[in-house]
């Protein structure tokens, strides 16, 4: 009975939040004109329609995708014949999907939450198998598909100790949901842990490692002017995935830096793309000379800041990057993936709010492959420390390499997982 309630407390508000959902989809058109692209997918109504038995996999955004791209060549070559759907729920990470998959797999939003548009959904696609990526608990579509009797697969299920307090709070909700997943397969012990605090069934969780850790990110740079200018004259830290209050930080930091070492470039990454135009302003504000990737042949000797504009490319700037500070984790947004640094050698800075990637920071601190920062004092000590010590960013870049190789193999435990269910559909 309290389920039912809760169940349609939860749909009442989903129905409720539809016209706020739809301005926020209308203001991203009108800075972006692509993201009035396809929109009814997100009701459900899709333009095509797999009435073999398919596999729908679900990610969020890039990094998620990214992260499920192993998984799936692994699948193609195993069962070629396989249809896959890979529905994303930003723009980013769908286009990053096209990007690295092209026309191999089939490409759609998730609908939103919504009952009647979960059963258009399913009008258009018949699958024998739904992977879920980390942390996309959807009520009503995981219901319809218990009902359906269509297995579900939460891949590298994570939850954290906040979002794990934050659950408790509807436990009983959340536990009748989770046990309609066959398979809950977590990165780390101590996310499992929680999972089995929470009331799931003991044998439907597996501990898998980390799929992250499979992701290729190394690049062969081809030759181009400005990154040729910039590894003959300059030395460069890269500032990624920054959010808001942090560049004014960066951005003091590297005015301060420069007075030591004049030669040094920063590469500030704001980590959403509509937010380019105000970190312009920002960097304008602190009188330091820029260019933004776009305008990147037109790079000086009196350039101090690259200003990236773009998604999707920056490992580029990681493969000549002589440090990286990974954003999100100075100020309390909860930090972002640090493998792609540490897979280029990068030495690795943090900050001290690394929750949405703790096994990943934990690993990489535990072999002395990553700093962590506490403040603007800490950040600019260890800055200073590195830039004056070669030897130093070397073995921090090396340790940081090695630990991801070390860690790799998760997304073949995450196959072997989900074989029995391609073979047995």
């Amino acid at each position: 009975m309290i389920n039912k309630i809760l169940y349609a407390i939860y749909n009442t508000i989903t129905y409720f939040l539809q016209p706020i959902l739809l301005l926020r989809l209308l203001i991203r058109g009108l800075i972006d004109s692509n993201y009035f692209k396809n929109w009814k997918e997100r009701y459900g109504f899709l333009k095509f329609s797999i009435f073999e038995k398919c596999i729908l996999i679900h990610c969020v955004s890039l990094g998620e995708v990214n992260s499920i791209i192993p998984l799936i060549k692994i699948i193609k070559k195993k069962h070629i014949n396989v249809p896959i759907l890979l529905t994303t729920t930003t723009l980013t990470g769908l286009n990053q999907a096209k990007k690295q998959l092209l026309n191999s797999v089939y490409y759609a939003y998730l609908p939103y939450d919504l009952l009647s548009v979960i059963k258009r959904f399913f009008k258009h696609i018949n699958p024998k198998l739904v992977i879920l990526v980390e942390r996309e608990i959807w009520p009503n579509l995981i219901k319809a598909l218990y009902l359906k009797n269509i297995p579900i697969v939460l891949a590298n299920a994570r939850l954290s100790e906040r979002s794990f307090k934050k659950y408790k709070k509807i436990k009983i909700f959340i536990t009748n949901i989770l046990n309609y997943i066959n398979i809950i397969a977590s990165h780390s012990y101590e996310d499992g842990r929680r999972f089995l605090d929470l009331g799931i069934n003991k044998k439907n969780l597996k501990i898998i490692g980390n799929i992250k850790f499979d992701i290729n990110y190394t690049f062969n740079l081809r030759k181009k002017t400005y990154i040729n200018f910039i590894r003959q004259n300059c030395c460069v830290w890269i500032a990624a995935s920054t959010h808001p209050g942090e560049e004014k930080i960066v951005l003091k930091l590297h005015k301060n830096l420069l007075k030591k070492f004049p030669n040094l470039i920063l590469i500030l990454a704001p980590r959403h793309p509509e937010r380019f135009k105000k970190v312009s302003r920002i960097i304008k504000k602190f009188k330091l000379n820029f260019i933004t990737y776009k305008n990147r042949n037109n790079i000086t000797p009196s350039t101090n800041v690259i200003l990236y504009n773009e998604i999707g490319k920056l490992v580029h700037f990681y493969k000549i990057s002589d440090i990286a500070f990974i954003g999100g984790s100075l100020l309390n947004y909860g930090g972002h993936n640090p493998i792609e640094a540490a897979i280029n050698k990068v030495p690795i800075i943090t900050g001290p709010f690394v929750r949405n990637f703790y096994d990943i920071n934990t690993k990489l601190k535990q072999s002395n492959a990553l700093i962590m920062a506490n403040n603007y004092d800490e950040l600019i000590v260890w800055m200073k420390i590195l830039l004056f010590n070669k030897d130093l960013r070397l073995a921090y870049g090396l340790r940081a390499f090695k630990t991801c190789y070390k860690y790799r193999g998760a997304s073949n435990n995450l196959f072997h997982l989900i074989q029995p269910f391609l073979r047995n559909n």
